[in-house]
């Protein structure tokens, strides 16, 4: 009697899985004399490997309005600070009152990867030797983003970033509208800062993270887990009339890829 042998071959199959964008603020604050003296945040623990994002608003009604702010980390957060930058727009816009040759406002964001969950700070300097430069700030964790130390600038952890500001207070509230997004799992932060004490009432897309106010002008940031679409849709909502700038931005959703391996077996 023979013997009939059979080869069954398990194939070697890949799944793609994706998790939830998520977010955690961990501090905010501000200062009324961000001269050169700079600006430290306050001790905060984030998770090793995941996406920091710092808000940085200014405001300086001299010489030719706020510079960008040079930061430094310790501890867990002391990866390089980078303004991000999808390739083309950078996250970062001027505004209000002319001032010199720029604006009296400035508000940007800055992002790097936690080293460590150790506790660390943020300090900022900028070059303006007045006491009457005033900023605010704060800092989020965004867990299960594709973000590395290579593809902050590159529209790699950022697809799109749209920015928008009005420069005289009127009756517009800080709005953005998105674009395409390259994937329904990407998820949507936007940061802006205004010239005044807003009485925020919150926008509908998005749940808020920070929001903090020094003197004349406020920081605020707010997030959601998937895309936030149609006109206007990226919103903040407050009941006094302001002048402000705005920066939105698709943060990419990191895919994780399980292997199955291949088997084969004679029966």
């Amino acid at each position: 009697m023979k013997r009939l042998s059979i080869l069954i071959c398990v194939l070697c199959l890949a799944a793609v899985s994706q998790a939830t964008i998520t977010v955690t603020n961990l501090t905010s604050g501000g200062s009324s004399t961000c001269n050169n003296t700079g600006f430290v945040t306050a001790s905060v623990t984030p998770t090793s490997g995941d996406l920091l994002l710092l808000l940085v608003a200014q405001n300086w009604g001299a010489s030719n309005g706020p510079t960008q702010p040079s930061l430094t980390g310790t501890n867990g957060l002391s990866g390089t600070w980078t303004l991000i930058s999808d390739g083309t727009h950078s996250a970062s816009q001027v505004f209000g009152a002319t001032q010199g040759t720029g604006k009296a406002r400035r508000v940007a964001v800055f992002a790097t990867i936690a080293t460590s969950s150790v506790a660390g700070t943020v300090s900022g300097t900028t070059p303006e030797n007045t006491t009457a430069e005033t900023c605010s700030w704060g800092i989020d964790d965004i867990g299960a983003s594709n973000a590395t130390t290579g593809n902050l600038t590159n529209g790699g952890a950022f697809p799109q970033i749209v920015v928008a500001a009005q420069n005289t207070a009127g009756a517009t509230i800080p709005q953005i509208t998105m674009g395409t997004y390259a994937s329904a799992s990407n998820g949507t932060w936007g940061g802006a800062s205004m010239s005044t004490t807003p009485t925020l009432t919150g926008g509908t897309c998005c749940t808020r993270t920070i929001h903090t106010t020094v003197g004349a002008g406020s920081a605020i940031a707010e997030f959601n887990t998937g895309n936030v679409t149609g006109a206007n849709a990226l919103t903040y909502g407050f009941t006094t009339t302001s002048v402000w700038g705005m920066a939105g931005l698709e943060v990419a959703i990191k895919s994780t890829v399980t292997k199955v391996r291949k088997r084969a077996s004679w029966y």
